[in-house]
């Protein structure tokens, strides 16, 4: 593959490329950020001091409320704020895992186009070959497409999911919390 290639593979095909290079970033940021969270398979989650699970903790004996519903009120309120603030992280891979298959879909068109306008301006002097540019360009970036929002929606399936499991241990955590 050289380099007219991709240039010849038009804007959309770039887009991809760019939107691609954003949620591997992304992906990798979520991954340190899990990690250092104890979203992702933390020994003693309540004894680091990064996780969320201690944050927790610590927050619930530094309290001054008085009574267990103020003070259930209170965790959840704060973890609420910890866990919106990682869901919000993973927006850019919930948007491009819905973009990407519909910008491969306007490549698609795109490149029908293209081979149609070709076949078209050939008037009576019709090649098969004059068809192949537009629809290796539509194909292209159909598989591109999906190649882009395929990896993101996953990695964001695996995210939510470890932040629903760390929601349930929160909520465990504070069901049984006692006043000291």
């Amino acid at each position: 593959m050289n380099v007219s290639f991709f240039v010849e593979a038009g804007f959309v095909l770039w887009l991809l490329i760019g939107m691609s290079l954003y949620s591997l970033a992304v992906m990798m940021k979520l991954i340190f950020e899990s990690k250092s969270k104890g979203l992702i398979a933390c020994k003693a989650p309540f004894e680091k001091p990064t996780t969320w699970l201690f944050d927790i903790k610590q927050h619930a004996q530094n309290t001054t409320e008085s009574t267990i519903d103020c003070l259930q009120q209170t965790l959840t309120a704060h973890s609420y704020d910890l866990i919106t603030e990682f869901r919000t992280s993973l927006r850019p891979l919930e948007v491009i895992s819905a973009c990407a298959p519909l910008l491969g879909l306007l490549g698609t068109v795109i490149g029908m186009i293209e081979a149609f306008a070709t076949l078209s301006s050939a008037g009576s002097d019709i090649n098969p070959s004059l068809l192949a540019g537009g629809i290796w360009k539509a194909l292209l970036t159909t598989a591109a497409g999906l190649i882009v929002a395929l990896p993101a929606l996953i990695s964001w399936h695996i995210f939510d999911r470890n932040i629903e499991r760390n929601i349930a241990k929160i909520n465990k955590f504070i069901i049984n919390y006692k006043l000291p």
